[in-house]
């Protein structure tokens, strides 16, 4: 039962690690682009369009406002299922 513990605890350490360590290189890849012309379309939201479109789902299918602000909701949940 203890070696068993043990697993669960190395799974979850070296989930933790890989995840802060892929969500540095996707921030770091993001940071010294441009900012984009308004109307531009987002990478991922391209993809979203490109891959579920056929389903009736788009990039702006979950947005949502935040203090005022649009936020794309799907291109949000794209990065963050990164």
């Amino acid at each position: 039962m203890l070696k068993n513990a043990t697993n669960r605890k190395t799974i979850l350490l070296t989930t933790l690690i890989g995840g802060f360590f892929s969500s540095l290189v996707k921030w770091g890849s993001e940071i010294n682009m441009p900012p984009r012309v308004p109307g531009e379309i987002s990478p991922p939201g391209a993809h979203i369009d490109a891959w579920l479109g056929w389903i009736g789902i788009n990039q702006h299918s979950m947005d949502y406002m935040y203090q005022g602000a649009s936020v794309l909701g799907a291109d949000n949940f794209v990065s963050l299922a990164f």
